[in-house]
């Protein structure tokens, strides 16, 4: 699954971001967070093990409480974000890995 997503990411950001920085352009925002069991954590907060709250607000929409978001312009920039949220998840040795995800990982881009 990991080496899997690895790929698509990698051609996901290609897709939707530009490789420099274009002048003036609005930047997409991401957010990017992980469900370990009964908790929800923000995997963009500068500190590890940051808790948000997933509330559904009055029209049915899941609001993500507490949650950083993070500005990117460039497909290098979000990989690059990608990398460094995806080294604060979760991981234990199982038998076919040695270090498998214990964690669902959720990543929302929000294009402009």
């Amino acid at each position: 699954k990991t080496f899997t997503m690895a790929g698509i990411e990698a051609h996901a950001a290609k897709l939707l971001l530009p490789a420099e920085k274009a002048e003036g352009a609005a930047a997409a925002t991401l957010m990017y967070f992980e469900i370990a069991g009964s908790r929800c954590l923000d995997l963009l907060s500068p500190s590890r093990g940051h808790e948000i709250s997933l509330k559904q607000d009055g029209e049915g929409k899941v609001q993500l409480l507490g949650a950083h978001t993070l500005a990117v312009s460039t497909e290098s920039e979000l990989l690059e974000a990608l990398r460094l949220a995806k080294a604060k998840r979760a991981t234990h040795a199982t038998g076919a890995n040695a270090s498998s995800s214990r964690s669902h990982a959720v990543c929302q881009l929000t294009l402009p």
